[in-house]
This record gives structure tokens, sequence and C-alpha cells, in this order.
């Protein structure tokens, strides 16, 4: 794992155990960001409204956890 890589993971693991209530596919979205399309060049104002809704997305739609079981019924 390269040395900024491994920064970012460690500074996205910090954040989950220190604000619970992000999501694992925010996380995810974000560790794809700041590796890849963040630390190329700026975002166009499309791109950062796109990335906002989906970001949002991500955070409203948390998964069910296992010990709930995921069925409705």
């Amino acid at each position: 794992m390269a040395k900024d890589e491994q920064w970012i993971s460690e500074r996205l693991q910090a954040c989950s155990v220190a604000h619970t209530t992000v999501t694992d596919a925010a996380i995810a979205r974000l560790k794809m960001l700041l590796e890849g399309k963040l630390g190329d060049r700026p975002l166009t104002q499309s791109e950062l409204f796109s990335t906002a809704a989906q970001l949002m997305a991500d955070m409203s739609t948390p998964p069910v956890s296992k010990a709930e079981g995921g069925n409705a019924n």
C-alpha cells in the first residue's frame, strides 16, 4: 500500500471510529475519491454536485445490520 493510501485509510478509519453514524458506503466513496479523482484534479461544479448527492445517498441509507436480520416481515 502506498504511503498516501495508507494515510487516507488511517484517517478514514479514525473518522469511522469517532463518528459512528458515518456509513461504510460513505467511507468507501470517500476513499475512492481521495485515492482517485480528487487527487488528480479539481472537480468541476457538476462533479461536486454529483459527488455531494452520492455522499448524501450513502449516508441516508445505512445498511441493515446482521443483528436486525434485514427481514421486513
